[in-house]
This record gives C-alpha cells, structure tokens and sequence, in this order.
C-alpha cells in the first residue's frame, strides 16, 4: 500500500520542486527542467515548423526522465550512470537528426540504410525504457505486443520501423504534438497557480467550509475538482489533496471508508470537469477535429450531473450522522480575500477559447496572466526562483504523463496498420447481434481492463481508436462516442480489482479496501450513467432546450438516487420504501421519440415531488447521534 501511495505521489508538482533543486542533481538538467516549458509557452505567438516544435519535445521528455527516474522505481537518483548517459546521447543525436534531415526522411520512409535503422532501433529502446520507468511494464509490453502482431500478420520490419519513426501516428506523430501543444501548457499554468497560491487557497475553502455541514468533504470534492485538472493521475490526485482533506473528514465524524471513498469520488472528477479537464480531452480534440472550445461546452452538464450525487450524498450523510459543523473557525486564517484576484488567470484563459482562439493561446495567455496577476498582493507574489521553480515542477510532473508519447504512438501505428478497428466492428457486430447495449457494455468493459494497467490517455487512445469507427455505424454523435469512452475508462481508478485510487485513499483514511472500493462506486454512479446519456439521449448531440431538458430529469434521478441509497432524507427511509425508490429510479433517465417515455419521466417527478413535501412538513432528524 505504502508504495503504491508512494508511486501516486510522484505526481506532486510541488513536492517535486522542492526535491527538485537539491544538490545531488547536476546543474544543466535543472535548466533544462526550467527551460523546457518556456519554449512551449512561446510557441503559439512564433511560427515554427510542427516537426521542428515535435523534434525538440521529445528530446526533451528522454533527456528529462532519463536524467531524473531510475531504472529502478523504488530507488533515489542521486547521480546519473553511464547508461544513463549513454542514452541521453543517443537521443541528442537522433532528435537533432529528425529535426535537421526531416525531409529527407520523411522522402526515404521504407528505403532507410543501416544508419537510420540503427537510429530507429535506438528510438524504439529508449521510448520503451522511459515508459518504462515513469508507467512500469504494462504499456511497453502493449506496445511490443502490437506491433509484434504486424510482424505476425506478414509485415516487413522495414514497413512497421519506417511508420513507427516517421509517420502520422508514430513517435514524432499526432499524439507527441497534442502532448506538447495542450497538455504541457495547461500543466504548466496549474503549477503556476499552485505556486502563486493555489494551495493554500484550497486550505483556506477547507477551513472557511468547516462552518459548513459537511464541510471538510465538500470542499474535497472542490479541491479535488480543481486540481485533478492538472495531476493526470486520480490516484496521485488522491495521494496529494486526500492527505489534507481525508484526516478532516474522519475529525469531524465521517468513517474511515466514507472519509476514502469521498477524495476517491472527488479526485475522478477533474479530468472531466471542463475548463481545463484532462490529457485525454486534448486527444478527443485531436482524434475528432472537435474545437476544444465545443468539447469544454459541452461537458458541463455532464460534470454537474457527476458531482451532484456525491454533494448530495454527503450532505444527506451528514445530517443522517449529524455530523455538525464547527462552530468557530479562525477567520484571519480562513480568509480567502488575499486571493480573490487568483481568479483573473482562469478566467483569461476560458474567455480566450470560448471567444474562438485555440487551447494552445488560451493556455499561454493563462500562463502570462499569472506571471502579471500574482504581482498584486506579495503573499502570491511570484519571485524568479518560485516561477523557476513552478516551471520545473510543472515539467517533472508533466512527464508522469508525457512520456507516454512515443509509445503510445506506436501502439497507434500497430492497431491501425493490422486495421484493427474495422476487425473489431465486424467482431462485435458478430458477437452482440448488432444490439447496441451490448456494443456498449463491451467497450465499457474494454475500458476497465485496458484501464487497470494503463494511464487514462493510453486507455482512451487505444480503446477510440478500435471501437470508436464501429460505434460510429450505429450513427451516434462523435464527440458522444469519445466522451462515453474516455469517462468509462476513468472507472478503472475506482472499480475493483486493480482501482489504484482507491488503494492509494484506503492507505491515507486506514479503511479497507473493499468497503471504501464499495462506497465510492455508489458515489461515482454519474460515471456508470451519465456515459448511457449521452448515447441514448440528446445530452451531446440535441439542441440546447433538448439538452436541458435531459439534464433536469437527470438531475432530479440522481438527487432521487442519493437520497434512496443513502436512506435517508430528514429522517430515516423505511427498507421497503427505499427499494420501491430504487425501483423507479431508472424512470428518470429513460429517453425515446414515443410519449410514453415523457410520460414516465413525469410520473418519477410527480412522485420526487410528493416525497420531497411530505418529508418537508415534519420536523428533521438524525438516524444516528454520531456517525
């Protein structure tokens, strides 16, 4: 358990830093870390060629984990050995190659000499080895797998080395420039915001919030929101915020497993939570073609439909419990208006996408903002060695999550030419009948086990890539298609039997895995359900009064769903009630062209609205004096 918190911590940007500019690490790869970022945040407002922009991005991320991740995970680097360096060479020589002999390359692809093989060969290693060392076996060996496949189903070595270095979907491909064009700057601008005050904001809500009714885990589920935007990792989510927010919770009455389950339900969320979401957005943006700003659009009813359940859930918990606020809170400690101009840079970033500029300028224009707005108060105040040090946080944390470029691309490269997509297609339609739940029910299956040893991107790369054409058959919305797929693979986190998140949330409260595995499913229900919406419903694809309209009926199912799973709604539930409540709860999401669908879903809000008044007009109760 310990090292498993352990591996999800090291996605810490903050704890990072600090590490970071100790005296055991040689100079020039510190301004390497440093200067890594800078060059990406400059590119929206120079133009440079993209192979040249790529070139420089992966020498970048080898030379960095190289230089700073051991080859043996459990161990600190305290020095760089001869391997080491005789890797970083290798990668100089080869990047520089690519990016100065590009056309050249690009002219010869499947007609190289033993010169560009050997460079190819020595690529393919090192992607493997970084991988390797920042993720553990599973994604290198998938990578060997695939392409392994190709050298099986009759393609020649030279074929699959010549795509795997030099075409669309290779190492210096699509998914190396969306890694370096989105992902980099939007986890650099979250460093940023950390730096100038982002931590001790969130301390400052959790403080304030105690005054609150369930308090302390409400704004977990803020905190974690926000910050899993940037993280990349639910389990390093969990490590970082729930070591503040889960002893909070447990204090004030909440179980153990309940006090896990909650930073677990929290920490899920932010990479679905719009403006900035996750990595894997970015490659939604880049496999569909969908502008950024319509992907952020239209996730936000689907993000307010996955957290209120769970703000639901711990407010019933705690008045069931009655888990009381506190009654006096320091007010200068809790008060957050030294930091209310730390709003500006957020805001400056969405208004840049929404009015139509890229995610790219948008995230660069975040970034600058924050360098300008911290220079308001000095308690935020950025110093040159803070934003040195939040650029070189940002650049170690980013390769929790970047060094899965190369890879991942050549998994892409084996998937695609073994054209395992249209094999999948013909083999579910086979297998279901055409029956679309089962369609669906595969992929989400699909998405937990290819999520148990994958990060999200990797997951949702590969599992888009050969199931997304088949399901486009049945004329579904494609932004629908790619979202149902990216939050069904985030379920991997929490559904046993691997859900690392969980693990990582049972070490930190001391619960067990099992009961707190148990709780957070049934918090995270929006997961499971809101996915189903945007199939079956006009949740993505509809006009706006249609979205709307799904959403209210949604919103009413899972507030119903809250109140009956957690008995209790100013007073205790009867168990017949509750079943009878569970029963009709699917009424609430059921969706088609004949009435009577509208029907039901009126006669479920007849019957949330009677329940709701009848408990409304006696007095309120707790079921338990103490939780």
């Amino acid at each position: 358990m310990s090292d498993m918190t352990k591996l999800a911590s090291d996605n810490s940007a903050h704890n990072v830093a600090d590490t970071f500019f100790s005296k055991d690490v040689f100079l020039v790869f510190k301004l390497i870390a440093v200067l890594f970022p800078v060059i990406f945040v400059l590119t929206p407002f120079v133009s440079v060629p993209d192979y040249m922009v790529i070139g420089v991005f992966i020498w970048f991320i080898w030379t960095l984990t190289l230089a700073f991740k051991p080859l043996n995970p459990k161990k600190v680097k305290t020095t760089i050995p001869w391997y080491d360096w005789l890797m970083i060479a290798a990668a100089t020589f080869i990047c520089i190659d690519y990016v100065c002999n590009y056309y050249s390359l690009t002219a010869k692809m499947g007609l190289y000499g033993i010169k560009e093989y050997v460079e190819i060969i020595a690529a393919f290693i090192i992607s493997l080895e970084t991988a390797r060392r920042t993720f553990g076996l599973v994604l290198p060996l998938v990578a060997i797998g695939s392409l392994g496949f190709l050298v099986y189903a009759g393609f020649m070595p030279e074929q699959i080395l010549g795509r795997i270095f030099m075409g669309e979907n290779g190492m210096f491909g699509s998914i190396a420039d969306v890694f370096c064009r989105y992902v980099l700057l939007f986890m650099i601008f979250g460093t940023l915001m950390e730096r100038a005050g982002g931590t001790e904001f969130l301390y400052r809500l959790i403080l304030r919030l105690k005054k609150v009714k369930g308090g302390p885990a409400k704004a977990a589920v803020i905190g974690s929101a926000i910050l899993g935007c940037i993280m990349g990792s639910s389990a390093g989510n969990v490590a970082v915020t729930g070591s503040m927010t889960i002893p909070m919770m447990k204090k004030v009455g909440y179980r153990p497993y309940k006090a896990g389950a909650i930073e677990v339900a929290a920490s899920l969320g932010g990479e679905i939570t719009p403006p900035v979401m996750g990595a894997a957005a970015f490659l939604i943006v880049a496999n569909t073609g969908i502008p950024y700003r319509e992907v952020i659009l239209y996730s936000i009813l689907p993000a307010i439909l996955y957290y209120l359940p769970i703000f639901t859930t711990i407010h019933l918990e705690a008045d069931k419990f009655n888990i009381q606020p506190e009654e006096s809170v320091d007010k200068k400690a809790a008060s957050l208006a030294e930091f209310t101009h730390l709003i500006i840079p957020p805001v400056a970033l969405v208004a840049s996408i929404l009015i139509g500029f890229s995610a790219t300028y948008g995230a660069a224009v975040g970034i600058f903002s924050v360098l300008i707005v911290s220079q308001f108060r000095k308690n935020t105040r950025l110093s040159p060695k803070k934003i040195a040090e939040g650029l070189a946080g940002g650049s170690m944390a980013f390769l929790n999550i970047g060094s899965a470029a190369p890879v991942l691309g050549f998994i892409m490269v084996g998937v695609i030419l073994a054209g395992i997509p249209s094999q999948f297609g013909n083999w579910a339609m086979g297998l279901t009948g055409g029956l679309l739940p089962l369609v669906i029910f595969m992929v989400f299956l699909m998405g937990l086990i290819l999520g148990m040893g994958l990060p999200i991107v990797g997951s949702y790369l590969i599992l888009a890539t050969v199931a997304g054409p088949a399901m486009s058959n049945y004329g579904i919305h494609v932004l629908a298609i790619h979202l149902m797929i990216m939050w069904f693979c985030e379920t991997a986190a929490v559904t046993p039997p691997v859900c690392l998140a969980t693990f990582v949330a049972s070490g930190i409260a001391g619960s067990k895995m099992w009961p707190t595995a148990k709780e957070a499913m049934r918090l995270i229900i929006g997961m499971y359900v809101v996915p189903l919406l945007f199939i079956y419903t006009p949740l993505i694809s509809g006009t706006f009064a249609q979205r709307v309209f799904v959403f209210a009926f949604a919103a009413l199912g899972f507030l119903w769903y809250s109140i009956m799973t957690s008995a209790f709604f100013r007073g205790a539930i009867s168990r017949p009630v509750q079943i009878a409540g569970l029963i009709i709860t699917p009424l609430f999401f059921v969706n088609g062209e004949h009435d009577v669908y509208l029907y039901l879903k009126i006669i479920a809000a007849l019957v949330f609205g009677v329940f709701v008044m009848i408990r409304l007009l006696r007095p309120a109760r707790s079921a338990h004096p103490a939780c």
